[in-house]
């Protein structure tokens, strides 16, 4: 470690001073394919050396992501992602060895280019660098090791945070592993300071802590200077004459407050901060609480701190929809900071979402449950990899929820059971990866206390069984069900599965991948009886025939999307075929030729 006095440099990047290393732990993520406590396209696949690179295709040794093609989620605060390179899912690792990073190798074998942002840990600073940002794109599919350009730095790290946007995508990605290559810590000369840079570092150390700084520079300034303010001065220091009067052109701050006002509300956050810097004028109009009603603080996650989050709650007086996702790594945001903000605000809030937020724990979700009472969407996504201590009782004092996000989040059956009881308006429930739920006991209380649910997302909870099905058949307005990965015991689920289907004809969505109790019966029944059928599932389902599956394509005439990965029984051949015939986007894994 260097000494706050010390300024960091390096010496000659010689192969003697460079270490390459593959991940060692897996730290945080977003989402994966796979299942805890499965080594099936798990998230844990992306550290050590490459297994399959450089071959291309659907490895269920790699890590690959739950989602992809463009996402429905609706963002809070529009203007704060506008023109922005956001993320839909992202991954955190670290290496065994601190190096001073120079590049960064991403082994991707299969629908590479979803790699968006390369952030990395800088521990003698305690802050988040960008290394590498860049929109999305489009590239061969083959499989390729992916070395980007990276923003050079001299400090050290072993920590990367990789992010992915798969809205180009039209299947899912396949990452094999990381390489990080860097200069050895030693390699580092301390450089001695001078008092004036001493003092300079002082001053940017005070800056650092503002986290949305103005981009202005000296010369920026001066103009502004001579534009505005000094004729201004001028004028206070007793130098104007009656004979001599010096006309000051109008400026932006003599406008209406009302249409400053007007201006400020298209801006995102950081350029509100930066307004409210301008002049004592335009910091009273910047701090509007009506200018705050939508925070969304995701795509500012490594900027946001306990300064910045503690400057908000003056300002987020009328807030109503608020995003936290990704905050907090490392302490920069505490439970004591929401706390404090939900003691201040909570009550105005309608929307919180909380995916992955590093502070998260017990005591927040009480004063969720207490001081939150207008809430009608809740996401705690991925609660589980944060906190071993979760108490989620107090969310029943909730009463007006519609959506629910519960999904890896460590839920435990009665917990959610009394949750659902006090929001019997639930429209929306997520509860993918929750392996520990008693599946067919929340099935009972969904068909006795939520009649209005539309969407149900059981993906790989694995305790759904027939008897669930046949309760879950009471429902009337179910449009989007996941069952993946659940009723793995059963060999049969005709009756029950043809009375869920047909109790809701407004299903627009079902995801059935690798239920092996569907057969072709079930496939008449869905073209049969799912008329508003847009997205069907069936990757795995191995005795499907080739005749039901075009019975559905022919009389679900709003089909867009169907999913026939690994359907041993039918061709690559029918599927050209029915891909020419039909209007839908048919998906199909590419599987190597040796397997």
């Amino acid at each position: 470690m260097f000494s706050n006095n010390t300024k960091c440099s390096t010496s000659e990047d010689d192969d003697a001073s460079i270490i390459s290393q593959y991940a060692q732990d897996l730290l945080d993520y977003s989402s994966c394919y796979g299942s805890h406590g499965s080594l099936s396209y798990s998230a844990v696949n992306i550290c050590g050396r490459p297994c399959k690179y450089p071959s291309y295709g659907d490895f269920a040794e790699c890590f690959s992501l739950r989602h992809y093609g463009p996402r429905t989620d609706n963002e809070y605060s529009v203007k704060d992602i506008h023109d922005k390179i956001t993320f839909h899912d992202f991954v955190v690792i670290q290496f065994e060895n601190f190096v001073v990073p120079r590049e960064i190798t991403i082994f991707e074998t299969y629908n590479p280019g979803a790699v968006v942002k390369i952030l990395a840990y800088m521990w003698n600073d305690k802050r988040w660098e960008v290394l590498y940002e860049e929109q999305p794109m489009l590239v061969e599919k083959k499989s390729r090791a992916f070395c980007p350009k990276l923003k050079k730095v001299n400090a050290m790290t072993r920590v990367l945070r990789i992010e992915f946007d798969c809205s180009l995508l039209d299947y899912y990605i396949g990452i094999d592993s990381v390489l990080l290559t860097g200069l050895k810590p030693s390699t580092l000369i301390p450089q001695p300071v001078t008092e004036s840079k001493f003092i300079m570092g002082l001053i940017q150390q005070k800056l650092d802590n503002v986290n949305f700084r103005p981009q202005l520079t000296a010369s920026d300034a001066i103009e502004e200077f001579l534009k505005n303010d000094l004729n201004k001065f001028i004028e206070n220091v007793g130098f104007t004459d009656s004979a001599v009067q010096i006309r000051r052109e109008k400026a932006i701050s003599d406008m209406p407050d009302e249409v400053i006002f007007k201006i400020m509300s298209f801006l995102d956050l950081k350029s509100l901060y930066n307004c409210s810097r301008v002049s004592k004028k335009f910091h009273q109009i910047a701090k509007d609480p009506l200018l705050y009603t939508e925070v969304n603080l995701r795509v500012y996650w490594y900027r946001v701190n306990t300064i910045l989050f503690s400057s908000l709650q003056e300002r987020c007086k009328l807030i109503r929809k608020l995003d936290l996702s990704s905050c907090g790594y490392y302490g920069s945001v505490t439970a004591e900071d929401f706390i404090k903000f939900l003691r201040a605000n909570g009550r105005s809030l309608t929307h919180l979402r909380l995916n992955s937020s590093q502070f998260l724990n017990s005591f927040c979700l009480q004063q969720i449950g207490f001081k939150c009472e207008n809430l009608i969407e809740l996401s705690l996504q991925n609660y589980a990899n944060i906190s071993e201590e979760r108490e989620f009782r107090p969310l029943s004092l909730l009463t007006r929820l519609e959506t629910v996000d519960l999904s890896r989040s460590g839920i435990d059956t009665f917990a959610l059971v009394t949750l659902m009881k006090s929001n019997k308006n639930l429209l929306h429930m997520y509860l993918a990866f929750n392996q520990q739920l008693s599946v067919d006991q929340i099935c009972l209380h969904i068909s006795i206390d939520l009649p209005r649910l539309r969407t149900l997302d059981l993906w790989k909870c694995h305790g759904l069984t027939t008897a669930g099905l046949r309760v879950l058949a009471r429902c009337e307005n179910l449009e989007v069900c996941d069952f993946g990965w659940n009723l793995r015991e059963e060999s049969i689920i005709t009756d029950p599965f043809k009375n869920l289907i047909q109790n809701n004809p407004r299903i627009r969505k079902f995801v059935l991948a690798a239920v092996r109790g569907i057969a072709e019966r079930d496939l008449l029944n869905i073209a049969a009886l799912c008329t508003n059928l847009e997205y069907l599932d069936l990757m795995g389902i191995v005795g499907i025939t080739s005749e039901a599956v075009h019975k559905i394509l022919q009389s679900c005439n709003r089909l867009k999307v169907i999913d026939l990965s690994f359907c041993e029984n039918l061709d690559d051949v029918t599927l050209f075929q029915w891909a020419n015939e039909f209007n839908v986007c048919i998906k199909r894994s590419e599987v190597p030729s040796e397997f």
